[in-house]
């Protein structure tokens, strides 16, 4: 079972699926400020300006990351070439 450090349950009464709230990594203010922020801008021009719109910046977004940091590339194609995005997707919306 997922506990906090006081024994409650880490998932919400209103939406038990796994989420950034229930990990057990929490993210620094200013790290939850940046990604937000990021999350937000994607969902907006999603709206704004569609899907398509949206995934082009995503991508150009992630390539200026790349570049300016090659090292956090390769720390994170490490981290992912051992997680299962599938799971992850169904573990926060399963059927």
């Amino acid at each position: 079972m997922n506990e906090n450090n006081d024994g409650e349950n880490r998932k919400s009464k209103n939406n038990p699926h796994h989420s950034p709230t229930n990990s057990p990594h929490k993210l620094r203010i200013t790290d939850s400020i940046a990604v937000y922020t990021q999350l937000s801008i994607l969902l907006r021009m999603r709206r704004e300006l569609g899907l398509e719109a949206m995934l082009q910046y995503l991508e150009a977004y992630v390539q200026i990351v790349q570049r300016a940091n090659p090292e956090l590339k390769q720390a994170v194609d490490q981290a992912l070439s051992m997680m299962s995005t599938k799971r992850i997707y169904r573990q926060a919306f399963p059927e």
